[in-house]
């Protein structure tokens, strides 16, 4: 199975190599500010290998600053033009907005379609199954809200290949795999210094507990 990079080690390790194509890889959290800078952590990451993607936001504002964006390029090398030439943002204001949105993303020629907080407006198995009709074709990320269980119900966790929750602890972030085709549920830790492009060196064991 081929698989795509988060631009993450650690998190790559836990997904068993990165995100796998042509399948839907969720991630969750009940921290909006995670949630947000791993939305654009990996809108550069998969840019930066070649993808190109489109993001559809059932937000009017939030889930992408553009400042931040071109920042966090900076920071791990990724070239602006290939930004602007591979990335694209779709914005719903409504629930049926974002389930057209789902509905057209192959028209945009994106090889990754990112949704970031889905079901702001709403459940329906509607927008599940658009997002896995998808993967005949396309790979799959979802960004959505959530503690211990996603929004979405476990009807939307059923049509998820691979979930994986992300707990802030302070400034780190610890990574579940809850879900997955081929591997046992494990844990994986973060910084969001890894986050937004830096690394602040090996931390003490004793910053995690």
């Amino acid at each position: 199975m081929n698989r795509l990079s988060t631009g993450l080690v650690d998190l790559d390790e836990l997904l068993g190599g990165g995100v796998e194509e042509r399948a839907i890889t969720e991630f969750f959290s009940p921290s909006p500010r995670i949630l947000t800078l791993l939305h654009h952590r990996l809108i550069l990451s998969l840019v930066g290998e070649g993808e190109r993607v489109v993001s559809i936001h059932a937000q009017e504002f939030a889930g992408l600053d553009p400042y931040l964006l071109r920042a966090m390029a900076r920071r791990i090398g990724v070239d602006w033009e290939l930004v602007e030439g591979r990335f694209r943002l779709a914005r719903g204001f409504k629930r049926e907005d974002v389930e057209a949105l789902i509905g057209e993303a192959r028209s945009t020629g994106a090889t990754v379609v990112m949704v970031f907080d889905p079901f702001l407006h709403g459940v329906t198995p509607g927008m599940s199954w658009g997002m896995r009709d998808l993967t005949r074709e396309m790979t799959v990320i979802s960004l959505n809200r959530g503690g211990r269980h996603p929004a979405g119900g476990r009807y939307h966790s059923h049509t998820v290949h691979a979930l994986v929750g992300m707990r802030p602890l302070g400034e780190a972030v610890r990574a579940e795999l809850v879900k997955h085709p081929s591997l046992p549920p494990s844990t994986a830790y973060l910084t969001v210094r890894e986050l937004m492009g830096r690394w602040g060196g090996q931390r003490p064991l004793l910053e995690w507990l």
